[in-house]
Parts: C-alpha cells; sequence; structure tokens
C-alpha cells in the first residue's frame, strides 16, 4: 500500500504566544510535529497541544488538552515512552515529539506560550495511506 506523507506549517517564527489553527488530521495514520525556537537568549517558549473528535467544517470545536505525545527521550527496553503535556525550549534548538498510533483525532492544534524572547515554529507531519 502506497504511504503518502505531508507536511503542515503550524506555527512560523512567531514572537507572540500564538495559537495555530485547527488542522484537519483524521486520516492520518501517523503523525509527528517538530517544534524549533531561535533567537532566544534568557527567555523560553512553552507548547501544549489541544484535539478535537468534531467533523472539519465544525465552526466551534471542542478543544481538549492532549497530554498523551510522546517524547523523543532516552529511555532503556523495560520503560514504556514518555508521555507529556507540553515542551519547553529554552535554547535555540528544534525537537521532536510523536502521536501514538493508535489515538484517534481528528482536529490538532498546538499553542506556544513566549517569554521575554525568541521565534518560535511547529510543523506538523502526518502520513496517511494512499
Amino acid at each position: 500500500m502506497t504511504k503518502n506523507s505531508s507536511i503542515i506549517p503550524l506555527l512560523a517564527a512567531v514572537v507572540a504566544t500564538t495559537t495555530s489553527s485547527g488542522t484537519y488530521v483524521g486520516n492520518a495514520t501517523k503523525m509527528a510535529i517538530v517544534l524549533a525556537g531561535a533567537s532566544i537568549t534568557s527567555g523560553n517558549g512553552v507548547f501544549t497541544f489541544d484535539v478535537s473528535m468534531d467533523p472539519v467544517g465544525t465552526t466551534s470545536p471542542t478543544w481538549v488538552a492532549y497530554n498523551r505525545m510522546v517524547d523523543n527521550v532516552t529511555n532503556t527496553n523495560a520503560q514504556t515512552d514518555t508521555r507529556i503535556a507540553s515542551k519547553t525550549l529554552s535554547s535555540n534548538t528544534s525537537v521532536v515529539l510523536f502521536v501514538p498510533d493508535a489515538d484517534m483525532i481528528s482536529l490538532f492544534r498546538t499553542t506556544v506560550t513566549r517569554t521575554t524572547d525568541g521565534a518560535y515554529s511547529a510543523k506538523l507531519l502526518i502520513q496517511t495511506d494512499g
């Protein structure tokens, strides 16, 4: 079966607290998000995530805080994946987080809460069956 991949920009070098629009991900079989921070000298950006089960086109979706993002951290074979509700970037860096394959999501969005400085970006990577 053919797999299709898409990269969807959610936030592009924002310099204020910002929430992305809701992105339809209902056909995704795999999802990851790349978060980036730049021009950070003393502040940080805290990314949080919301999901909705409402259908695409819903005027006012019901958003729920998503606390199951899988962090890309080292652990032993005996440990399970590390799930997080937020990710803080305090230096000029990029990180990747994953959505567990079994989670059913229709809409996805992220918010970055910016403190003193920095520009923050987020890109959603989705894979769908062709």
